[in-house]
């Protein structure tokens, strides 16, 4: 947790208490609309969206949060109907627009049976689509584990045994609770309590680490060898697990995105980064077609893959399979905040967070509209005082909480 409180012209500095009993504040960079505000317009540093949130997930033009009630809530813009397949969750919509944050209300469990109340929920999960499309998914966990998938499904994405897309969240049948999930392009990656991963959907690139003979699949398949894993989270088409037994990659490295070198097509089972020390790193995340390793004894961070709008924050535009992450006077970071639907990357230290990449909508915060583009980690300018745990970004907006 970080505590920014804003600068004041007068007297001492407000101070707030470290403990947040039911949420913190969700604040809001880039463009309002996808966050469902019909407002025109940029909000080129973080403004206070007036909600208490325990989780939030930025996604393709839209966003999806867990209010402190615990329901979640979807929101966002809509601008091709055509390509609309459900991802808000919130119905069949027919006409396009912005749509105002609201509560999802039907959710269907494995049985087909509609639910009397929509359940608490722990974790949402916003996906990207694939190449720019509007078509994708959302995944949403309950506080006892059961998960639930609405949206795009042509590659079975949904895990729910079929290729019909769902306009409202419908329950994944899996043999354990899921602990975590991961939404990719045209897949999804669940971590369960025990440690296991299942994924579904699309393995075209060896995304799902199933090995070159399952192109894709419908229902959650956990044949990717892979046990005692800690953490999974994924770009567009490939995927990262942090395990006990050190860090795998697996799917797309033709721009270096699984920190191998040299880059190559695909790899598609997961492969030990044997060059990395798995119990020095904190953090092993995913943008687009980028990742980061956070290691955790000197809060320094390497950067690997796609770095053409500055997204690896080393000072340029050059793709690389692992660079280091300039950040301001070797500030220690404690926290990541990417996404597969990103083109940007976020850093928190104790009491400051930078931001890298694409700024088109002025998404990183930093109070700058000019510069699309922006290559070395700048600090969010933050303008009302702010209790951080995570940051989350979109393809155009920014959540913080």
């Amino acid at each position: 947790m970080i505590i920014l409180t804003a600068p004041t012209t007068t007297g001492d500095a407000p101070t707030l208490s470290p403990t947040v009993l039911l949420g913190r504040a969700l604040f809001v960079s880039g463009d309002p609309q996808a966050v469902g505000e019909a407002i025109d317009g940029i909000l080129a540093t973080p403004a206070d969206a007036n909600e208490i949130i325990l989780d939030g997930s930025a996604g393709r033009s839209y966003s999806l949060v867990v209010l402190s009630d615990g329901l979640a809530a979807a929101g966002g813009a809509i601008d091709n109907i055509d390509q609309y397949q459900g991802h808000l969750g919130i119905g069949d919509i027919t006409t396009e627009g912005i749509y105002e944050l609201e509560v999802i209300p039907v959710f269907t469990d494995k049985d087909g049976n509609e639910l009397a109340s929509p359940p608490t929920m722990k974790r949402v999960f916003a996906g990207s689509g694939v190449n720019g499309s509007r078509q994708t998914h959302s995944i949403f966990i309950d506080e006892d584990g059961n998960i639930f998938a609405t949206g795009n499904n042509d590659k079975g994405q949904l895990c729910l045994g079929d290729t019909d897309s769902r306009f409202t969240p419908f329950q994944i049948d899996l043999p354990e609770p899921a602990f975590s999930a991961a939404v990719g392009g045209d897949f999804t990656l669940i971590l369960t309590e025990t440690g296991k991963v299942y994924g579904c959907g699309s393995n075209e690139f060896g995304q799902l680490g199933l090995g070159p003979d399952v192109q894709s699949t419908l229902l959650p398949n956990d044949g990717n060898d892979l046990t005692d894993v800690l953490s999974v989270s994924v770009g567009m088409n490939f995927a990262l697990f942090m395990t006990e037994d050190g860090l795998f990659v697996t799917g797309d490295n033709s721009v270096g995105q699984l920190c191998v070198d040299p880059a190559t097509e695909m790899i598609d089972t997961p492969s030990l980064l044997a060059d990395v020390d798995g119990d020095s790193v904190d953090i092993f995340d995913a943008g687009y077609q980028s990742s980061y390793i956070l290691f955790g004894k000197d809060g320094s961070v390497a950067a690997c893959g796609l770095n053409s709008n500055g997204q690896l924050g080393d000072g340029t535009t050059d793709t690389k399979s692992r660079t280091a992450v300039r950040i301001p006077d070797e500030d220690p970071i404690i926290n990541i905040g990417v996404s597969p639907s990103s083109e940007s990357a976020f850093f928190m230290s104790e009491d400051a967070v930078y931001a890298t990449g694409i700024n088109d909508f002025g998404q990183l915060g930093i109070d700058e509209t000019d510069e699309e583009i922006v290559s070395v980690p700048t600090e969010v300018k933050f303008t009302e005082s702010a209790v951080l745990l995570n940051v989350s970004p979109g393809t155009t907006q920014t959540l913080y909480w």
